[in-house]
């Protein structure tokens, strides 16, 4: 009688717990194996496999796959948090450069006219 080996198995991820059906059996010189399709979370030390079952998300600005510990909320947007840092970076940036704007604008119409341009608008009012 000639044993069939499997080529089919079921395999439970290790954080979410989730139970995945006919996942596929692989045979080397080690003998059979199955291996959930699992993809690293992209935070920087955050050593996460994630399953497709698993919380997670993809950030709306760099596309990358993030575990759920690691999500922001911008404006509507899920974020990671490298993003979220460099989106808070580059609007306190466009602040400081409004506000410095501004200062110059007001500086500009406070400004004391010379004795020379308010002898000028004195003559454009005589005309």
């Amino acid at each position: 009688m000639i044993r069939r080996l499997p080529s089919s198995t079921t395999v439970t991820c290790k954080r979410c717990k989730t139970v995945h059906l006919n996942v596929p059996v692989e045979y080397d010189e080690d003998g059979p194996y199955a291996e959930l399709d699992t993809e690293m979370c992209s935070e920087d030390g955050c050593m996460k496999e994630l399953c497709p079952s698993c919380q997670q998300f993809v950030c709306d600005f760099c596309q990358l796959t993030f575990c759920t510990e690691h999500k922001v909320l911008d404006g509507g947007l899920e974020v990671c948090s490298e993003c979220a840092r460099q989106s808070v970076d580059e609007g306190a940036e466009e602040l400081a450069e409004a506000r410095e704007a501004e200062a110059v604008e007001l500086a500009a119409s406070r400004r004391i006219p010379s004795f020379d341009e308010v002898l000028a608008m004195a003559q454009e009012v005589v005309r």
